[in-house]
């Protein structure tokens, strides 16, 4: 399968600072992106509640015919306040309005959040075909199952589909009835295995959901860490202390006299 070239452009100023180079080093079968133009000055908002309409996106940033599509990542409102917005045929737009927030207190990464919705872009546009619009709304579903597909009305309802994504039984059987092959979605599910918690956090988080279990390796650690320190005292002790008692010996017994040394050596044996 050839993969999908995606193009990243940034709106702006972020607030957070964005790995690209981990996003485009991401090894995937899949798709292959990378972030090529920033528009520094943006505009005055033109929509509600502070807002960029999907118009206004639009005449901001145009598609490349070098890439399959386009995604623009700014940290201001879009309209409706969704996070994401297909602001033209092969356009979207990434917000990180709220979500960075959420992504950062759940102890996750941004550059994990756009890969998740860049896996999400690249299904879609592959399940309605190459001239198809972006994003359809319409395949989302209002549950939150960590799907890649979840609609997250709640915004907070991110981490469960960045933490650990997935795609759920009916998005896989919609998917299989568009002929997609097997190939696509056995390399979507292992990759997305890939986006993950750091070690530390992934530790933190199993300490915080088995407690009791936390607490007792930690007990027994300690309690074989004070074994092997005692039993490797006792060599040490074993080979060290004798020496050292015969040089101390040796050395008392050059001070003596003659008679006194006779007599320190018959002690001794």
């Amino acid at each position: 399968m050839q993969k999908i070239k995606i193009k990243l452009v940034t709106l702006g100023n972020l607030k957070y600072p964005v790995d690209f180079q981990f996003i485009k080093k991401w090894k995937s079968k899949i798709f292959s992106a990378e972030h090529l133009d920033q528009i520094q000055i943006l505009p005055e908002m033109d929509g509600e509640k502070w807002s960029y309409t999907d118009k206004l996106l639009a005449n901001l940033i145009k598609s490349d015919k070098n890439y399959d599509f386009t995604v623009g990542m700014i940290n201001y409102r879009l309209e409706k306040n969704y996070y994401v917005r297909r602001v033209g045929k092969d356009l979207c737009m990434l917000s990180l309005y709220e979500t960075a927030e959420i992504i950062h207190d759940a102890n996750l990464t941004i550059e994990n959040f756009i890969i998740r919705n860049l896996y999400e872009f690249c299904s879609i546009y592959l399940e309605y075909g190459r001239d198809a619009s972006l994003v359809e709304y319409s395949v989302a579903h209002d549950e939150t199952r960590s799907c890649l597909f979840d609609m997250c009305g709640n915004k907070a309802d991110l981490v469960f589909s960045t933490a650990r994504p997935r795609i759920c039984e009916p998005c896989k059987a919609r998917i299989m009835q568009s002929q997609l092959s097997n190939e696509f979605i056995s390399n979507i599910e292992k990759e997305l295995c890939r986006i993950r918690k750091s070690l530390y956090y992934r530790l933190t988080d199993f300490i915080k959901g088995n407690l009791i279990l936390a607490i007792t390796i930690t007990s027994m650690s300690a309690i074989l860490l004070s074994v092997i320190a005692k039993v490797i005292y006792d060599v040490f002790k074993s080979l060290l202390i004798p020496s050292l008692f015969q040089g101390e010996q040796q050395e008392k017994i050059q001070f003596l006299t003659p008679s006194q040394r006779q007599e320190s050596l018959l002690k001794s044996e």
